[in-house]
C-alpha cells in the first residue's frame, strides 16, 4: 500500500492530533512534526505566552511560516493547530502538497480531554463548553472542505490510526 508522502492532521484541540500523529508516523515509518511544538521550540515560549505577549495575528504569522517550512519534509505526518487552516492560503498550500485528515470529537469529549488545561488561550474564561461549541461552529465551513473525517470520540488511538490508514488506502 502506498500512502501520501505528507499527511496533515487537522481538527479542534483535544481531538487527538498529536497522539494519533505520533502513532501514525511510527506505523508508516514517517517523521512526525507538530506545528505548535515547533513554534514553541523556536520561540522559546509556549503558544499561550506568544498569544499573551504578541497577540493572535503574530502567532498566526509564525504558524503560517512554520507550516510552510515543515511541509517540505518528505514522508511526514504534520499536526497543525486547530486554527491553522483557517487561513485560506495555508489551507490551499497544504491541500496541494498532501492529504488532510480531520479529527473530530464531541464537545463533551473535547472538554473532558482538555480538563482544566489553562494553556489554551482561546478557551480562557467563561463557559468552556460554550466556547468550544462556538469555535467549532465558526470553523465548520473550513473543516467541511476536508473529505477524510474521523470522529475520535469513542476510539482508542490505535483504532483511529487504523481508520486513517483505511481511508487513505
Amino acid at each position: 500500500m502506498t500512502y501520501p508522502s505528507l499527511i496533515i492532521l487537522a481538527g479542534f484541540m483535544g481531538t487527538g492530533k498529536t497522539a494519533v500523529g505520533q502513532a501514525l508516523a511510527r506505523r508508516l515509518h514517517y517523521s512526525f512534526v507538530d506545528s505548535d511544538r515547533e513554534i514553541e521550540a523556536r520561540e522559546g515560549r509556549t503558544v499561550q505566552k506568544i498569544f499573551e505577549m504578541e497577540g493572535e495575528p503574530y502567532f498566526r504569522k509564525l504558524e503560517k511560516d512554520t507550516i510552510a517550512r515543515l511541509s517540505q519534509n518528505p514522508t511526514s505526518v504534520l499536526s497543525v493547530g486547530g486554527g491553522a487552516i483557517l487561513d485560506p492560503q495555508t489551507f490551499q498550500f497544504l491541500n496541494q502538497l498532501g492529504v488532510f485528515v480531520l479529527l473530530t470529537a464531541s464537545v463533551d469529549t473535547i472538554a473532558k480531554r482538555l480538563g482544566h488545561d489553562n494553556e489554551r488561550p482561546l478557551l480562557r474564561g467563561g463557559d468552556r463548553k460554550k466556547k468550544i461549541e462556538k469555535i467549532m461552529k465558526d470553523r465548520e465551513q473550513v473543516y467541511s472542505q476536508i473529505k477524510i473525517r474521523i470522529d475520535t470520540t469513542k476510539l482508542a488511538i490505535d483504532q483511529v490510526v487504523q481508520e486513517v490508514l483505511k481511508q487513505l488506502g
